[in-house]
């Protein structure tokens, strides 16, 4: 079953990772092994439950490593995945990526009480593009 709407795969993880036995480039051969290195994305904060629900079934199918969703349905996602080897992702500050380090650091702290496997945090664009290392308070 494909769900609605648009779903791109966005988010690839690194080769070196370790279920690739360590080898930089594994050859991506093995549908299998392309679908562990794949986090289906769909972040769309509005998705009705049902929607959740199809993308997750989604990355089940297919074996993908993890299903990135809104931070709003992570707890939907962590109770429909149990068991499924799909671990949950969702992504901080996204897509405006503006937030103050003290923003980022409360939020941080609030996505790991949720849980979720993994997160994808954005830079701030206005320090990469003015070419400032340290964020000022």
């Amino acid at each position: 079953m494909r769900p609605a709407g648009r779903h791109r795969l966005l988010s690839w993880k690194a080769s070196r990772d370790p279920r690739f036995d360590g080898r930089a480039d594994p050859g991506w051969t093995d549908r299998a092994q392309v679908a562990k290195a794949i986090q289906y994305t769909n972040v769309n904060r509005d998705l009705a439950p049902e929607a959740v629900l199809a993308h997750l079934t989604t990355c089940v199918e297919y074996g993908f490593d993890a299903a990135m969703i809104a931070l709003v349905r992570v707890r939907l996602a962590k109770d429909a995945l149990k068991g499924t080897g799909v671990r949950v992702a969702a992504t901080l500050n996204f897509p405006m990526a503006n937030d103050t380090l003290a923003m980022k650091l409360a939020a941080l702290r609030a996505l790991a009480q949720t849980g979720v496997g993994e997160f994808d945090f954005p830079p701030n664009p206005r320090c990469l593009v003015g070419g400032h290392i340290v964020e000022l308070p």
